[in-house]
């Protein structure tokens, strides 16, 4: 912003500068996704990267406050409407509201919009966080409830929309990351954050905190295999950006910081992880296993295990889990692959990933009775378990027998009711048992569709 009614636009990539001057003087403006909108006291002009002649023009009847833009359409925000979303090509989408929504304590910290969900915190409720439809403003999913008040709330931009993610700073400054889909317990990510920003161009969430530039490289680490996310975190020292720095933009590599001065600071970030994304985003698995080999970084692995896991590319996830010295989970990684079935694969990920209630519903939803049951006996859920056996009337004496093993081993004496109900009724021949297991992997193996993976 050069003077109050004449932007300068450069072209870092050329060195070319454009000149926008205005009939009136520039109340608000946001780059960024290709586009530049400026509002100004009575209009709105949405400007093209690629054509600066001829913006998209509408007319205001408040001056705006706020703009918050996405890949597709942009929200803006004043006293009198509310909260818009509009086009890019100045199309009115839809006006965004609830009840006890004051658009005057609307903020670019309280408000984040992505193509499918638009998040807000209720000033009313200050721990609660809203998810609007941004194209038929209508509930998108459940209200989100934290603990403590929030303070700033931000989407990721990239991916389906069962895979947007929000992350959120609250009152004690500590930063966390959930889903807006299923909402999982939120994952706490970092202590003392200044400042948070999701990219414009891939799932990398970066933040300041206690002095310190953190990049999450692939955030939904956090459900596929908890354990990688702090060895997908790069970390910088930031103590030259001084107190309270917010982060304004983070696009591909590059973010920019504006410190409490005023000043604006570049730093960047590593090229290899936007390349892995990019490659595991388009399924070139052996592409994103050329590049970490090449760059032979720890960090790239992690990542590449993680989107491997998130992908079910089990041969990708095998090779990173061995880079990283993961055995355990390298082993698992085999068990997998080995299965018979894709429901019995897709299971026993989303156990992997701490979802064993949905991997149960796949299970029987897919008619594999007795993976369902050995997997609640894997998790100790006896009572499940034996349940299970008795409403669908088979392998009630492969539970009581799995239990008896257990507590053999254990030295304890059966105190469950329903156990020795059906302990007293039910006879137990070890041989049996294993050959009903045998026969019932067989009928796997047999499904229609039901083939090893490659």
């Amino acid at each position: 912003l050069e003077e109050a009614a004449k932007l300068s636009v450069h072209d870092v990539l050329t060195d070319g500068v454009d000149e926008i001057e205005l009939r009136d003087r520039v109340i608000e403006f946001a780059m960024g996704f290709g586009y530049l909108v400026v509002a100004t006291a009575a209009q709105c002009i949405v400007y093209s990267v690629t054509n600066w002649n001829t913006p998209h023009i509408f007319d205001l009847k408040e001056p705006v406050s706020t703009i918050k833009l996405a890949p597709r359409h942009f929200a803006m925000v004043d006293k009198l409407t509310g909260v818009q979303v509009y086009s890019y090509e100045g199309r009115a989408l839809s006006h965004l509201k609830f009840v006890g929504l004051r658009p005057e304590f609307v903020s670019d910290k309280t408000l984040a919009i992505s193509n499918d969900a638009a998040a807000f915190i209720d000033r009313s409720s200050p721990k609660l966080v809203r998810f609007l439809d941004p194209l038929s403003a209508k509930p998108a999913c459940k209200d989100f409830a934290h603990a403590l008040d929030i303070d700033e709330v931000h989407l990721s931009q990239m991916g389906h929309a069962y895979e947007r993610k929000f992350a959120f700073v609250d009152r004690n400054r500590d930063l966390y990351l959930s889903t807006v889909s299923d909402k999982p317990d939120p994952v706490k990510l970092a202590t003392m954050v200044d400042s948070a920003r999701w990219n414009d161009e891939n799932d990398m969430l970066l933040a300041v905190a206690d002095g310190k530039l953190l990049v999450w490289l692939y955030p939904h680490a956090a459900f596929t295999d908890r354990e990688l996310l702090q060895r997908t975190r790069s970390e910088q020292d930031a103590s030259d950006l001084g107190k309270l720095p917010r982060c304004i933009t983070f696009s591909g590599t590059r973010a920019s910081i504006r410190r409490s001065d005023g000043a604006v600071i570049t730093v960047s970030v590593s090229p290899y992880p936007v390349k892995l994304l990019a490659f595991c985003a388009a399924g070139e698995w052996e592409a994103a296993l050329r590049l970490c080999r090449y760059v032979k970084d720890q960090q790239l692995w992690a990542c590449l295990a993680a989107m491997a896991v998130a992908g079910q590319d089990y041969n990708a996830a095998e090779v990173a889990y061995a880079a990283i010295e993961e055995v355990d989970k390298l082993k698992y990684m085999l068990y997998i692959r080995d299965l018979p079935s894709k429901e019995s694969r897709t299971a026993a990920v989303l156990n992997f990933q701490r979802k064993p209630d949905e991997a149960l519903q796949v299970l029987v939803q897919g008619g594999l009775i007795y993976r369902a049951i050995k997997l609640n006996v894997r998790l100790h859920q006896w009572q499940a378990a034996l349940e299970m056996a008795v409403k669908y009337s088979t392998h009630v004496d492969t539970v009581l027998y799995y239990r008896q093993e257990f507590l053999r081993v254990a030295k304890r004496a059966e105190e469950m009711p329903l156990f020795l109900q059906y302990a007293a009724k039910v006879q137990i021949d070890p041989e049996a048992i294993k050959q009903k297991i045998e026969a019932d992997k067989e009928a796997e193996k047999r499904r229609p569709g039901a083939a090893p993976y490659q």
